[in-house]
């Protein structure tokens, strides 16, 4: 069971059990999971966990006794104690993350305005150099021949001036800054999810030749087959494959029909690309100029770090839950939580001593506040303050 589903048990074994409609069966089931390692994350309410020693008396009192013969339970509460403090976290609905050697992200307490999450924001560079801002209250913009229009058809409104004609073939550039995601269709069907701090170049109409697209940030990609016609030397018709090219610091990726994700950001030393399904094939260039590939599978990951090419296994959600609007964390160090929070809430992490070395476990929404979401990080001697100017200070 994915670990979303688990949550959603887990949830309701709690509830059933914080209004005593919990039987036997479900008590005994939600005590066993209580008692066992904590390595998903857990919803659980803020009523469920508002305080502490009331949390810890029923808990013991309740399940335990109704759960396990006597002579068992000191046995049980010595070991599940720990497990019980450290789900007293309060949200409404709230994420349990678990750390690698038990410190803690505490959030001081600040006067400072919280910071909202990011949204569905972009801007789209013309070929003429013009530069629109797109509708926060749509989703997505769809490349015509032509023309361009949101996702549900309403047109965009880019001027009196026409950007390129029918047939004709412009080079456009979609960029999301800190905190703004946007979606893309492409001429040929295939679209593109951008993540924050993103920027796609891309042309109005693909030729026949070939599909290029120019990535730096993070994208999701659909890409759509399309096959084009040419002749032998016979003067045959034949029809073959049209290949797609995502170009990214250090690699190109080629496919003909497939989803997978890159991210190759500027201030990240390493460029991912995660396939979901189908087949891509990962080409670098090192600095003899001979050129070196992989194929990839479902599942694997191409990890580019300057002229080193690794493929390994990977669990895809971890790099793709952006696009369904989570964060999803698996023993992901510290420093890259921070990170991807700077990305998405438009904050600036200042460490003011070393950087942790906690790794962190769990996912969340990323509609959360910045201040709700650093909570949920709540698992104490790491400590974050949100200060003046959209800093995040870290120590």
């Amino acid at each position: 069971m994915h670990p979303y589903e688990r949550n959603k048990r887990y949830y309701e074994l709690a509830e059933k059990w914080k209004n005593g409609t919990i039987t036997p069966e479900e008590e005994q089931e939600f005590a066993y999971w209580y008692a066992g390692d904590q390595d998903d994350p857990v919803f659980l309410s803020e009523e469920f966990v508002r305080s502490e020693a009331e949390h810890e008396e029923r808990m013991l009192a309740g399940v335990y006794q109704k759960s396990w013969p006597h002579k068992n339970k000191r046995k049980l509460i010595r070991r599940w104690l720990p497990y019980a403090a450290a789900v007293l976290l309060a949200a409404t609905f709230i994420t349990y993350f678990t750390v690698s050697n038990n410190r803690q992200l505490v959030v001081e307490d600040s006067t400072i305005a919280d910071v909202m999450p990011g949204g569905n924001r972009a801007t789209l560079t013309l070929a003429d150099g013009r530069t629109v801002t797109l509708d926060e209250n749509q989703q997505g913009i769809v490349i015509g021949d032509g023309n361009i229009t949101y996702n549900d058809g309403s047109s965009l409104e880019i001027g009196s001036n026409k950007t390129y004609g029918r047939g004709e073939i412009a080079q456009m550039v979609l960029t999301t800054p800190k905190g703004g995601t946007y979606q893309l269709t492409l001429p040929d069907g295939s679209r593109v999810w951008l993540n924050a701090t993103t920027t796609l170049k891309y042309p109005s109409r693909f030729s026949e030749e070939g599909r290029v697209v120019y990535l730096d940030g993070e994208a999701y990609f659909e890409v759509q087959k399309k096959k084009s016609e040419i002749r032998d030397e016979e003067g045959k018709i034949l029809k073959r494959n049209v290949p797609f090219k995502v170009v990214s610091t250090g690699q190109t990726v080629e496919v003909l029909g497939t989803e997978f994700n890159v991210s190759s950001y500027a201030d990240e030393p390493e460029v991912r690309t995660t396939l979901v399904e189908g087949k891509v094939n990962v080409r670098i260039n090192d600095i003899k100029g001979t050129v070196r590939h992989v194929q990839l599978l479902p599942g694997t990951q191409a990890v580019v770090h300057g002229q080193q090419l690794e493929v390994k296994h990977v669990n895809t959600e971890k790099y793709v839950a952006w696009k369904s609007g989570r964060f999803y964390f698996d023993h992901t160090p510290i420093e890259d939580v921070l990170r991807q929070l700077a990305r998405w809430y438009n904050v600036e992490v200042v460490y003011t001593d070393d950087i942790p070395r906690e790794t962190f476990s769990g996912e969340m929404d990323r509609n959360l506040s910045l201040q709700e979401a650093l909570k949920l990080l709540n698992v104490s001697a790491v400590r974050a303050k949100l200060a003046d100017g959209n800093r995040l200070l870290v120590n």
